[in-house]
C-alpha cells in the first residue's frame, strides 16, 4: 500500500477531476499502473487535538496495487514479507 496526503498533492482538490484524470496523478505520484489500482480515501486523526490542524492534512488515500500481494512468509521463528507478482 502506498499513501498520499491531500494536503502533498493539490491536483486532487480539483472539483472537475475525472476518475481517469485521478488515476493518471496516482500513477505519476507511485508508479502503480492505472489498470493495476485500487484506492480510497481514509481519515486519520494521529494528531490528538485537531482544531488548529489543517483539515486537507488528516484525509489520505491508500492505493493499493492488485497485480501484487504482500504475503507473510512464516518458517519456525523467521518471518519475511514477500511480494507476489499475480502477472
Amino acid at each position: 500500500m502506498k499513501e498520499i496526503r491531500f494536503s502533498h498533492c493539490p491536483e486532487f482538490l480539483n472539483p472537475n477531476l475525472k476518475i481517469k484524470d485521478v488515476k493518471n496523478i496516482i500513477k505519476d505520484k507511485t508508479g502503480i499502473k492505472e489498470e493495476n489500482q485500487k484506492f480510497r480515501v481514509a481519515y486519520e486523526n494521529n494528531y490528538g487535538d485537531i482544531d488548529d490542524i489543517s483539515f486537507w492534512n488528516c484525509f489520505t488515500m491508500e492505493v493499493y496495487d492488485i497485480s501484487n500481494y504482500e504475503a507473510d512468509l512464516i518458517r519456525d521463528f523467521y518471518t519475511s514479507k514477500v511480494i507476489l507478482d499475480l502477472n
